[in-house]
């Protein structure tokens, strides 16, 4: 388990590099991909689950430590999957796979590190066609509501 110290070490803003493959800006609280064009922002949460990601920390009691901080006693695992539901819905919003982040069954997370590789290699997450269809498609959905 991280001590406290490890946990605020985590969290001093900068900006977290993986591979030149994807940025975290911990100042502005956006995540980039350089290759792809892609710059997108995220709440504290999101930004703090994505540093637990880059920094290997796996361990979902580890995740919600380092996520909610000082509260991480009373969180619930509702919160944590919440937390990474709303994470992959805004992967998916701006062009990038949901599968970014796998679920390690009875244990946490982990980054699909191939798959980022990959999309690296390949310039595009989706293709075109499927980028434009996607707004259109939660707009449609939103509607029905």
């Amino acid at each position: 388990m991280l001590t406290d110290e490890q946990a605020q070490t985590l969290l001093i803003s900068g900006q977290h590099n993986y591979e030149d493959i994807l940025l975290l800006d911990s100042a502005y609280n956006k995540i980039t991909l350089p290759k792809q064009s892609i710059t997108f922002s995220v709440n504290e949460a999101q930004k703090r689950l994505m540093l637990c990601l880059l920094n290997k920390i796996s361990c979902k009691r580890e995740i919600i430590q380092v996520v909610w901080n000082d509260n991480h006693q009373r969180i619930r695992d509702n919160n944590y999957h919440q937390l990474v539901f709303q994470f992959r819905a805004l992967l998916q919003r701006n062009g990038l796979p949901a599968n970014l982040i796998v679920t390690v069954p009875y244990y946490g997370l982990k980054l699909n590190e191939p798959l980022l590789r990959e999309l690296n290699g390949c310039g595009s997450a989706m293709p075109e066609e499927r980028r434009k269809l996607l707004p259109q498609l939660l707009s449609f959905a939103r509607s029905l509501f």
